[in-house]
């Protein structure tokens, strides 16, 4: 995570375009995959199934209340299946992470 701090590569806050952020994406992808499987375990909790249930997913919409009209929309696509559950495939693709790069060993 320091290493994403120190970056100077990456791209500093405000209104970028998306291809922009597409483009720094790309160029920084290998920074990302690990900061998503972290996040995936820490919202795994009651229980640790590799499944995220609502309930599961509140702290993460708690700080995210700006953005309210959005997160529904977000959590639906992340939905592949419209089980109303998010599995670690999903939240992964969700967030562009290629299916060689997951690791579930790194989530327990």
């Amino acid at each position: 995570m320091k290493k994403i701090f120190e970056n100077e590569r990456l791209l500093h806050a405000g209104n970028h375009s998306v291809e922009l952020l597409v483009q720094d994406f790309e160029k920084n992808y290998n920074m990302y995959i690990y900061p998503v499987h972290w996040e995936f375990a820490q919202l795994d909790q009651h229980p640790t199934d590799r499944i995220l249930s609502h309930s599961e997913l509140a702290p993460l919409r708690v700080p995210l209340v700006p953005m309210e009209h959005c997160i529904p929309l977000f959590f639906q696509e992340c939905d592949a299946d419209k089980d109303k559950q998010i599995t670690f495939k999903e939240w992964t693709s969700c967030f562009g992470i290629k299916d060689e790069d997951m690791d579930v060993n790194l989530l327990f």
